[in-house]
């Protein structure tokens, strides 16, 4: 059985979607239905994971995800939990990370494909230049969620309206 949960953050309401005990969606909610049903203990635990993200008290999640995708995408997406809170890399990076550096498009691609928003960090990814390319959340949550995990690192009391250069690592 499918299940479904809400949890409005500072930049919208996300619904957490999961079925048999794993989280397989995390996604902003643009419809502005709700619609209150059961929710099993595995589904309330990564809820209030991701609300302790957002409250600045987690940097990494363990909750069970099981996101549906080809096995190419799963490869991208396991290259993108290596990604340390608060910092960024770049799509080539992640292409040079799983063998296949002439990928870069199919890369990005399965990285815009990533269902699993926050959970699987696909906001940590930037252009080769530093571009801030592509979120199938919008830049502007990509832009918050730079800053804002940015500034946990450094501040975790204050928030600040400009964007941090990210930082860069390279894998």
């Amino acid at each position: 059985m499918e299940y479904r949960t809400y949890l409005d953050t500072p930049i919208g309401r996300m619904k957490i979607e999961g079925v048999d005990g794993a989280i397989t969606v995390v996604d902003f909610d643009e419809t502005g239905q709700y619609k209150s049903e059961e929710v099993p203990v595995w589904l309330e635990e990564g809820k209030r994971q991701l609300e302790a993200y957002f409250n600045g008290s987690l940097t990494a999640f363990s909750c069970r995800m099981e996101p549906q995708g080809t096995p190419f995408q799963h490869i991208v997406w396991k290259a993108l939990m290596s990604v340390s809170f608060g910092t960024c890399v770049t799509y080539m990076d992640i292409a040079r990370q799983i063998g296949r550096p002439r990928s870069i498009r199919a890369v990005a691609n399965a990285i815009g494909r990533n269902p699993m928003l926050i959970l699987v960090p696909c906001h940590r990814i930037i252009g080769s230049n530093g571009a801030l390319t592509g979120f199938s959340a919008g830049l502007e949550r990509k832009i918050w969620l730079l800053r804002y995990e940015n500034h946990q690192l450094e501040e975790p009391k204050v928030r600040t309206q400009e964007l941090r250069k990210p930082k860069v690592n390279k894998i």
